[in-house]
């Protein structure tokens, strides 16, 4: 085969993560988003990835697995509600453009549900009209991206609001252990 022919790129997810996603250092903030490459991991993160376009989950898909999450993918809102009660996911990567219940849908829907209150929900679109932006953190979201997705900088978005989730639900553990001591020192005297 001739090296300076043409050929088709090879669009797995594989391909796309080598291609577009430089090589970095290990984070070493906590909760890795790359486990297993600093050896100071809690848990493997999982994430869904919630989007009607095969191309956009691909890619997602692709990015995330190469930094060691664990990755469900859905291509509507109410196969993600279905998956978010089954699966309980670490985070959400959730469009906002999709057939039948779209994302701010989703987003307001999986906040009602009991698990579905501190779970961080990432909102990516084509729009980025300051409506739009509103609207997603008014339905919930904890944070706004617009597509097309920067790799790189969907990875440090990723890793910074898995931190601070982890970070709030320790800070909640803490506090309920310390209600339950306060309250046991109360019964003593």
């Amino acid at each position: 085969m001739n090296p300076n022919a043409c050929e088709p790129p090879n669009l797995s997810a594989a391909s796309v993560t080598a291609e577009f996603l430089p090589l970095r250092p290990p984070p070493t903030d906590g909760w890795e988003i790359c486990p297993g490459k600093t050896g100071a991991v809690e848990k493997q993160p999982f994430i869904l990835v919630v989007d009607d376009d095969a191309t956009t989950r691909l890619v997602a898909r692709g990015m995330l697995e190469s930094c060691g999450c664990r990755v469900a993918e859905c291509a509507d809102g109410a196969e993600a509600l279905a998956a978010f009660e089954r699966e309980a996911p670490d985070l959400i990567l959730l469009d906002v453009m999709m057939p039948g219940l779209d994302g701010f849908a989703t987003c307001e829907a999986i906040r009602r549900l009991p698990a579905g209150t501190h779970v961080p929900v990432l909102m990516v679109t084509g729009l980025n009209d300051v409506g739009s932006i509103h609207r997603a953190f008014e339905a919930g979201a904890t944070d706004f991206d617009t597509k097309p997705l920067n790799p790189a900088v969907l990875e440090h978005r990723i890793r910074y609001i898995l931190r601070n989730s982890r970070a709030t639900r320790k800070l909640a553990e803490s506090e309920a252990i310390l209600a339950n001591a306060q309250r046991l020192a109360r019964l003593g005297s």
